[in-house]
């Protein structure tokens, strides 16, 4: 351990260790905080901006394309086009039923079996 010439020496070298550090430990701080600041304006200034007009960045692809890519106006519409669509008939709203009439699920089931069995189209 290391001894003071001064009375209470112990106390006075360690306020003595504790001072230098903390003068060293400011500079650092300091030096470091310069130099960060230093390489953000350095890189801000002599940097190209990051902004890229995106609108407007393939439009000398675009037209190189149009021009290779003749654009024809067809004066008629295709053969296979229909001009006029046919209107779906309107679908026939069944009549509601007295819950006496309506015939059960194991009877509807029932008579679709039949019905399957009766068609001879094959799947």
């Amino acid at each position: 351990m290391m001894h003071c010439m001064y009375p209470f020496g112990d106390i006075l070298c360690s306020h003595r260790m504790l001072s230098y550090l903390l003068k060293w430990l400011i500079l650092s701080v300091i030096i470091v905080t310069i130099g960060h600041y230093l390489y953000e304006f350095y890189v801000m200034s002599h940097s190209p901006p990051k902004l890229r007009d995106l609108q407007n960045e393939r439009n000398s692809e675009y037209e190189m394309l149009r021009k290779l890519v003749p654009r024809q106006v067809p004066s008629e519409a295709p053969q296979w086009v229909d001009t006029e669509m046919p209107v779906p008939a309107p679908m026939p709203v069944p009549a509601p039923t007295e819950p006496s009439q309506a015939p059960s699920d194991k009877e509807a089931l029932k008579a679709f079996m039949r019905q399957i069995g009766s068609d001879s189209t094959p799947i």
